[in-house]
């Protein structure tokens, strides 16, 4: 009797929830002003990362710092990639137009910090696996930012793409520059 009350529970409970399970499973569009807000929070994250960067003098600790940083800027840019997939093509140039400067605005903060990182490589070396974490987190930083390039590149109209691709080489360079002095 047990059994079959378990039975006949789960029986119903499950044609409760199929109804329910074709309205969750839409996917929910996201705007343009969500886009524009989680690059905001990517740009104060790679302030965040930078301001690390900056102040490492070679101690663990501020290394810790550096990679928590970029954790977090990875999942910030991670999260603002998933909403651009999720969002329709944008209908105007000049939205897309928007995006890339917002992204352009914090490239110079990015840069720098890459290319502080390149300068004390050799502080890296000095600590225990230093050089490898900082190394695989630029490589996560590297690939992270290139899916948001490439995701807006898919939403933006055919005008503007050839701006998107080349803003994606030129950062994809300074992400090159930063690994080949890692590894040297």
């Amino acid at each position: 009797m047990v059994r079959f009350q378990f039975f006949s529970s789960l029986t119903l409970t499950s044609a409760l929830l199929i109804p329910l399970l074709p309205a969750a499973s839409i996917p929910v569009k996201r705007t343009l002003a969500k886009i524009e807000s989680d690059i905001t929070r990517v740009d104060a994250l790679i302030s965040t990362w930078d301001n690390s960067v900056n102040a490492f003098k070679g101690t663990l600790t501020q290394a810790n710092a550096i990679h928590s940083a970029a954790i977090q800027l990875v999942a910030a840019l991670n999260q603002a990639t998933a909403d651009t997939k999720a969002t329709s093509p944008l209908t105007t140039d000049m939205d897309a137009l928007v995006l890339l400067s917002q992204i352009e605005n914090s490239s110079p903060t990015l840069v720098g910090g890459l290319t502080q990182i390149a300068d004390k490589t050799q502080s890296f070396a000095e600590i225990r696996g230093g050089t490898s974490v900082v190394e695989q987190d630029v490589r996560t930083l590297q690939s992270s930012t290139a899916a948001l390039l490439s995701a807006i590149a898919a939403i933006t109209p055919a005008e503007v793409v050839p701006q998107a691709t080349q803003f994606a080489i030129t950062l994809n360079d300074a992400y090159s520059d930063a690994l080949t002095n890692l590894a040297k």
